[in-house]
């Protein structure tokens, strides 16, 4: 009789949980200053939830909703493993590195960025094309495109053509993402920290 008791409980606390991050994974997609634009490409079309700027050592990065991401390590904690991502390290620990985020929803599998270039425009209005990108596809249908520089790097980008001046302080505050074929803005995002 007891066991059957903490089994209802358990099980009770289990959907709790479940339909709790579920909601907050919604709530967050519209909260988030970026959400509801949609980025297309020639061969492309995404839903971008999130564009942030990061920047340090050790960067990871959430697979899914960090909210959905706290609540299934919540629930390992009990034992309870629901099937998902935990978190996305792409880079060498230790290295400090300059990254921009752009979290998307796929409207078909597998589609990626390939045709344009992306420029971030800074604080102080200089122009920095961005040409190292990560891609990362995420089971829950959405897409990670990162954008990185090492920070021994920055201060070289215009030596080698990526800056239109000598970046000293690299502070991203926008993201261009431009079809390579004719330089035609296709979207221009404010990117959150």
């Amino acid at each position: 009789m007891v066991k059957t008791q903490h089994f209802v409980v358990a099980s009770a606390g289990i959907v709790f949980c479940g339909l709790a991050v579920a909601f907050c994974t919604r709530l967050a997609d519209k909260i988030d200053g970026a959400a509801n634009r949609d980025l297309q490409t020639d061969k492309a079309r995404f839903r971008v939830i999130r564009a942030r700027y990061v920047h340090g050592a050790d960067l990871s990065f959430s697979i899914d909703n960090p909210i959905a991401e706290w609540g299934r390590q919540a629930l390992d904690r009990f034992g309870i493993h629901l099937r998902g991502s935990r978190r996305l390290r792409p880079f060498s620990r230790g290295v400090p590195i300059h990254a921009i985020e752009l979290l998307c929803e796929e409207t078909l599998a597998n589609e990626d960025l390939s045709g344009v270039d992306a420029q971030c425009i800074t604080e102080s209005g200089q122009i920095v094309h961005l040409t190292a990108w990560i891609t990362q596809h995420c089971a829950s249908g959405r897409i990670y495109f990162i954008f990185y520089y090492a920070d021994n790097t920055i201060n070289q980008l215009h030596m080698m053509g990526w800056a239109d001046s000598d970046v000293t302080n690299f502070c991203p505050k926008r993201l261009c993402i431009l079809r390579k074929s004719d330089h035609h803005e296709l979207s221009n995002l404010e990117l959150s920290r």
